[in-house]
């Protein structure tokens, strides 16, 4: 049977495996066809670990490693005005987006009210039926941070929040996946990500540098004190990598921010990681190319979800030759490139010439950001029969 995983942890600790990893979430192109009667006949009733035998790819797996306690707290969810949820000192899978409280089934509206001494905080998802059908996550249409007064309900929860650690979980999936599949323990985004996208959203955080400064820095202070104290938590873990979903984007976080407000970060991070012999990484599927010399400077491991053009404006070849001794890709093969609008032709051209490029193993093969139900599962199919033959020099 093919070891993708050992392929992983081949590469991941800088050594030459057998053949050429390539592993990749498969779970939105089968939710959404599965949920819109399009599932191919062939993988009717198949869990989705055995479409990836059949596809012959490994399984890719988003695994957060801890869950937060929200201490001194009461939450009340409601779905589409009909409450759902109501419990004090809740345990979610992350603040504030708590995904584990929203219906990734069902379209409407998700308002989940998180109630402190220090006042009320409103988080809302939106989920639209299209979505449903294409298998993807809601949106955050609230966030919980607005302005300097909600900073005591926030920096409340925060400070009060306990982390609940999931090793055991992580080791019974991993076993589950066994040498078919990677479980990647995922943590908290860091900081200044968590600001842009979770906690106070991307238009409103660049007016809050602008015209609240101070409040700006409370914030980034109070979620890197948060995040060392999950970090710290992993110095008994016993897997080899954990990932921060970052999302980074150059257009939202350009080179003059990342540099102050995201690089020492990471390099604190990775400092404390490396120390407890854990490998970093980051979920990187925007834009990159202005970042790429940068990124090398973070002590990152590995970026995963790279996402070349036509998904972004940096091509494979760029990031291929500015990371020679930088951060492990993990992905390289945009999901366009999958989809029937782009002919057979131009989708050989685009994997001959990745494959013609490889060659040291620096790679993890996958496909970025995932693969979507309007991709040709055939087409992944051919990628991993051309990585199960392909070895290093």
């Amino acid at each position: 049977m093919t070891d993708i995983r050992s392929r992983i942890v081949a590469v991941l600790n800088r050594e030459k495996p057998d053949r050429l990893p390539f592993c990749t979430r498969l779970e939105i192109w089968h939710r959404g066809l599965r949920r819109t009667g399009r599932l191919p006949p062939e993988f009717a009733d198949t869990p989705l670990l055995a479409i990836h035998k059949q596809v012959k790819t490994g399984q890719e797996k988003y695994f957060n490693i801890h869950h937060m306690r929200l201490h001194g707290v009461e939450i009340r969810a409601r779905l589409n005005g009909v409450e759902y949820f109501h419990e004090k000192d809740p345990v979610v899978d992350t603040f504030p987006r708590m995904y584990s409280l929203v219906d990734f089934e069902k379209p409407g509206i998700t308002d989940i009210d998180v109630i402190t001494p220090k006042g009320t905080l409103r988080v809302r998802h939106k989920m639209l039926q299209s979505m449903v059908d294409d298998g993807i996550h809601p949106y955050l249409d609230i966030t919980p941070v607005k302005d300097a007064s909600d900073f005591p309900a926030f920096e409340y929860i925060i400070e009060n929040a306990r982390f609940v650690y999931r090793f055991e979980e992580y080791r019974q999936l991993q076993a589950e996946f066994g040498a078919l599949g990677y479980v990647v323990p995922v943590t908290e985004r860091t900081p200044f990500q968590q600001l842009l996208i979770d906690c106070v959203g991307e238009v409103p955080l660049f007016y809050m540098l602008h015209d609240e400064p101070a409040l700006f820095d409370r914030l980034i202070t109070l979620l890197d004190a948060k995040l060392m104290e999950a970090l710290q938590g992993l110095a008994s873990f016993d897997g080899q990598l954990v990932e921060f979903l970052d999302n980074l984007e150059s257009q939202m976080t350009n080179p003059k921010l990342f540099r102050t407000r995201c690089l020492p970060y990471y390099q604190k991070y990775a400092d404390l990681m490396h120390g407890f012999g854990l490998k970093v990484g980051s979920h990187t599927d925007g834009n990159l190319k202005p970042l790429l010399g940068l990124l090398r400077e973070t002590g990152l491991d590995v970026c995963e979800s790279i996402s070349p053009q036509p998904l972004t404006a940096l091509t494979f070849d760029e990031v291929w030759r500015a990371w020679k001794d930088g951060p492990i890709i993990w992905g390289g093969i945009p999901s366009p490139i999958l989809d029937a609008r782009t002919s057979d032709s131009a989708f050989h051209a685009y994997v001959d010439h990745v494959f013609g490029l490889i060659d040291e193993p620096r790679i993890i093969l996958g496909v970025a950001d995932m693969v979507l139900p309007g991709n040709a599962i055939d087409r992944v199919r051919q990628i991993a029969e051309r990585a199960d033959s392909f070895s290093f020099a």
